[in-house]
């Protein structure tokens, strides 16, 4: 059963999460300084898959209110947020599962390994030393990385017609499991 349910969140997120590297800004000292916050986040107009990923992993839910884009209304959206820890886990758990969002998990995952752990501080406010130019180097690579496999193109992939799938030896589209589902015969 939670193998099932890791595949379904898995799922979930492929197709309507989002695996992020936010980078802030913030002036001191009369420079331009650099945050980075990894994040995972899943927008929908359902809630209740996305109640039901904060109840397994922790995480924040929260309600944004209708828009309007060209004059039109939409529904309200809701949003599954996390970050850090809770995010890294939640990645690593649904890993094995993970088709589309792949490769942005392993490079997700990867910054936690290199960037984050190795210049882990439990120190606060002012007391906390400055992110050594090393690893903020890395965490700017990841930025990058994750925004460039964000925006690749798929050339030469093209989707399977139900036609080609109810010839090829897929169980899923055979022509008697079809004609059985649909109530003929």
């Amino acid at each position: 059963m939670e193998a099932a349910r890791l595949a379904y969140f898995a799922g979930l997120i492929d197709g309507e999460g989002c695996l992020t590297i936010k980078r802030l800004t913030t002036m001191k000292h009369g420079r331009k300084n650099f945050t980075y916050h990894p994040e995972l986040r899943v927008r929908m107009c359902d809630p209740r898959p996305l109640v039901e990923l904060q109840r397994f992993f922790g995480g924040n839910l929260r309600q944004d209110p209708p828009g309007s884009e060209n004059g039109t209304r939409h529904r309200r959206i809701f949003t599954y947020y996390c970050n850090n820890r809770i995010a890294e886990e939640i990645v690593r758990t649904i890993l094995p599962y993970l088709i589309c969002k792949r490769d942005e998990a392993i490079a997700f995952l990867e910054y936690f390994q290199l960037a984050l752990n190795p210049f882990s501080h439990n120190a606060v406010g002012s007391a906390r030393a400055p992110v050594p130019e090393k690893y903020m180097l890395i965490r700017q690579e990841y930025y990058l990385k994750l925004r460039a496999l964000k925006r690749r193109l798929f050339d030469g992939i093209e989707p399977a017609s139900s036609e080609w799938a109810l010839h090829h030896e897929n169980p899923l589209y055979s022509n008697d499991l079809l004609h059985e589902r649909m109530g003929s015969s």
